[in-house]
């Protein structure tokens, strides 16, 4: 097959060209024009020159390799849907995408080469943190005062080892997310006003007509002794529940300002138990409470860690209604893995009827209840005390009852 191909190009000699682990090519060399033979010498040159060729046409193909993927991450980078800001460690801008450019309203002959500075004081001191180290990962949100959008940054130390290279900045323009959720704010702020005056209405309106049933009465019954003592009675009793509901009002508005410390979790959770038991009192409820062993706390507060409990309990007792059988389980359990973030566990779980399904889907929204009395405001106080805490509160409910799982950020024992 070789002879048949030099016969066809009239070439005595034929050399491979390698590149990158393969055959690329060949070089086919005719004979001499004075007919004089190649000699071994010849041939090593030759086989020199075809060596030379061979690593010029790998860097060739290399640089065509590498060109490629850096059209393709140049333009990956700009058809990302954020922005994207970098600098070098000396807060000179060296890159930033099509993104970042339409969000910042920047030309880019105006800003490559320029100071952070050139960007914004918010974003200038974003990247200069991140360069001298006083942080590595930072976000932040803000109104540019020149475009009028809300932008979101999230900055990034760039590291080569321990050495800070430059900073990078994230940007989201999120001007219609806030515009959406200002929105979505005005709605729930309507439906809250709305949902107030109804509870409050309903709550206000028994009290009120039975002070005013007793003052029609008055003017004629005024000389009956026996009347006179049931008015006082009643009018003192009525305006008292007045009272109490315009100090649930004022409780839920205005919670008590938590103050964080390394906490025990058991002994909020165990007053939390014993004030149920002794305000209800019922004979038919069972209170059973399992906590493990750990010795994993939480940064939290004593009295607000209580009452998240206490209602949630207090929910499930008046649920449960004093049936024959009524049992609520409480358990507490931690886990504290090698690698992650140590959590506790709370786990409220009753053998009720289960959630309403009209209420179902707003459990934890202010005054949702369908209880003949109350204010629905015992689920809504303890999401606020889960969220104070960073935690998150989690809720499985059906015919055969309902489970309240808190998951709490632990600090690890040390």
């Amino acid at each position: 097959m070789l002879k048949h191909v030099l016969d066809s190009f009239g070439a005595e000699i034929i050399i491979p060209l390698y590149a990158t682990g393969c055959i690329q090519g060949w070089i086919f060399i005719g004979q001499r024009a004075t007919g004089i033979p190649f000699e071994i010498a010849d041939l090593e040159d030759l086989t020199g020159l075809a060596d030379h060729i061979s690593t010029t046409l790998e860097k060739a193909l290399e640089y065509e390799e590498t060109t490629l993927q850096k059209a393709l991450a140049e333009t990956l980078l700009h058809s990302i849907p954020f922005g994207i800001i970098a600098c070098d460690e000396n807060a000179i801008i060296r890159w930033f995408n099509s993104t970042a450019q339409e969000i910042l309203q920047a030309g880019e002959e105006s800003i490559i080469g320029q100071r952070a500075e050139s960007l914004g004081s918010q974003i200038a001191d974003l990247l200069r943190r991140g360069l001298t180290h006083q942080e590595t990962h930072l976000s932040h949100t803000w109104t540019d005062p020149r475009t009028k959008l809300t932008l979101s940054a999230e900055m990034r130390s760039l590291m080569d080892e321990k050495n800070c290279v430059g900073a990078m900045i994230m940007l989201h323009d999120i001007t219609g997310v806030k515009l959406l959720e200002e929105k979505e704010d005005q709605l729930e702020r309507a439906a809250f006003w709305t949902d107030l005056a109804a509870s409050m209405s309903h709550e206000i309106r028994n009290p009120l007509v039975a002070i005013k049933t007793f003052s029609q009465l008055l003017p004629e019954r005024y000389e009956d002794p026996e009347f006179r003592a049931d008015f006082s009675e009643q009018v003192t009793s009525e305006v008292d529940k007045l009272d109490h509901i315009i100090d649930k009002i004022n409780g839920f508005a205005n919670l008590p300002q938590p103050i964080f410390k390394p906490l025990g979790i058991r002994k909020p959770i165990e007053y939390a138990v014993t004030r149920v038991q002794s305000e209800f009192n019922h004979e038919n409820l069972k209170i059973h409470l399992s906590a493990d062993d750990s010795a994993l706390q939480i940064n939290g507060d004593t009295n607000s860690i209580e009452e998240c409990i206490y209602h949630l309990l207090k929910n499930a007792a008046e649920n449960l209604n004093n049936k024959e059988g009524s049992r609520i389980n409480l358990i507490v359990k931690s886990r504290d893995p090698k690698n992650g973030l140590a959590k506790i566990f709370i786990i409220v779980t009753d053998n009720g009827s289960g959630i309403d399904p009209s209420i179902r889907e707003k459990v934890f929204s202010p005054f949702s209840t369908i209880k003949a009395r109350g204010l629905g405001l015992g689920l809504p106080i303890a999401k606020r005390v889960v969220i104070d805490h960073n935690g998150q509160m989690d809720i499985e409910t059906s015919k055969g009852g309902t489970s309240i799982t808190i998951t709490l950020p632990a600090l690890s024992a040390s």
